[in-house]
């Protein structure tokens, strides 16, 4: 498997881990959906809203900020059907055809408004602290930049994990090539903001849960009232409000917040990360 590695989690910790038949893995990149996804996920295999706080429930695996022992621990305990969180590209994760994959995408120009608001959430030098805590280790710089542009232009590799165009695009592209694997499924933050009832209904279909689904618990309103339990790591003082987690998420926010030569060099450097028109167009709209 690929290492992917950053400040704040390292892929490494997958190795060793076993997976379980009926394991969910939700992979995405930040800011693409993952919190929503997972509840989602949860509230079909429990029946409605858990019971524990996310991070408990379905913890980030591959997060740096909480030794890796005491999260394998929680999810060997468990005796229901578990749901995992990573960031990790598809080519950096344990492969089982016993597992289902489910990966959301997100227009890139939204994720990168959504992570500068995500940004400005964080404290980071409480997740330095709780990094040691954890023994992570000395941690990598972070890979991030000041403006709009620098999230579009920095080309690090995606292996040094930030939030970046080249990484978004990257791990988006791991989740295209597998996407005709029968236990590979797509979602898309347009769609599921469009029409969450019927996004549901095709992810019960895909886990195999059948019957009705009450999806009020699962609006952004209703996660943002619950968001100390709803949000990641919300206990732990990682965010500065756990409730500014779940921003507005608007669809085609970015319209207001590029400027023509911000949307020209977009243009550009998605065209040379993803070649495919196909995989642009399910980037940009999930179709």
């Amino acid at each position: 498997m690929k290492r992917y590695h950053s400040f704040i989690c390292d892929s490494s910790r997958w190795e060793g881990f076993e997976l379980r038949p009926g394991d969910v893995i939700v992979t995405t990149p930040p800011k693409a959906g993952t919190t929503w996804m997972q509840h989602c996920c949860l509230h079909l295999i429990h029946g409605g809203p858990p019971r524990a706080p996310l991070t408990e429930i379905a913890p980030w695996l591959d997060q740096s900020l909480e030794r890796i022992d005491d999260v394998t621990a929680r999810l060997d305990a468990q005796t229901h059907r578990r749901v995992i969180k990573t960031h990790t590209p598809m080519d950096g994760l344990p492969w089982s055809d016993d597992v289902t994959y489910i990966g959301v995408g997100r227009d890139p120009r939204d994720v990168a408004l959504s992570y500068a608001d995500h940004d400005a959430n964080f404290d980071r030098q409480r997740a330095a602290e709780l990094r040691v805590q954890a023994g992570a280790g000395e941690a990598p710089p972070p890979i991030m930049g000041k403006t709009l542009r620098d999230w579009i232009d920095i080309d690090a590799p995606p292996e040094h994990f930030g939030s970046t165009l080249r990484f978004t695009a990257h791990h988006l592209s791991t989740l295209w090539a597998l996407r005709d694997r029968p236990n590979v499924h797509l979602f898309h933050y347009a769609a599921m903001k469009a029409d969450l009832p019927g996004q549901l209904r095709r992810l019960a279909d895909a886990l195999g849960i059948p019957g009705e689904i009450d999806h009020t618990a699962l609006t952004l309103d209703a996660m943002r009232a619950r968001a100390r339990d709803t949000a990641p790591n919300a206990r732990t003082g990682l965010f500065v409000s756990p409730e500014r987690f779940f921003a507005e998420g608007r669809v085609g926010g970015w319209q207001d917040g590029m400027t023509s030569d911000d949307l020209a060099a977009y243009d550009a450097r998605i065209a040379a990360l993803c070649p495919e028109p196909e995989l642009r167009a399910w980037l940009h709209t999930g179709s």
